[in-house]
């Protein structure tokens, strides 16, 4: 389990006081991986792009709340089937997802 897992299940169950800044911390920490993948050495392949697209879209506006994209917008269609797939998934979840697959990438593909 990752630290911030840890900073989640802390706050199902820790005091208001302590979910404030356990939420500012992760806020942080996503703020910093998404400024961190404009910066990789190479370009993500496009499977872990869609993963990147998906996960930062389930984390500032939650399920996916648009139509999906016609046939003729291939692009498109993969970015949504890619947020689609995490249709559930909380916010503050899709955010320590985020992270940790920045991380992940880090080590991958260099920073």
């Amino acid at each position: 389990m990752s630290c911030f897992q840890d900073l989640l299940n802390q706050q199902s169950e820790g005091a208001a006081e302590s979910c404030h800044f356990h939420t500012a911390v992760m806020n942080e920490s996503f703020e910093k991986a998404v400024e961190e993948v404009k910066n990789l050495k190479q370009r993500p392949g496009y499977g872990d792009l869609g993963e990147i697209y998906g996960l930062y879209k389930q984390a500032t506006v939650g399920d996916v709340n648009i139509g999906r994209p016609s046939i003729f917008d291939l692009p498109g269609r993969g970015k949504w089937d890619s947020w689609e797939r995490r249709k559930g998934l909380g916010k503050d979840e899709a955010k320590v997802a985020y992270v940790e697959l920045v991380e992940d990438l880090k080590i991958k593909y260099g920073i």
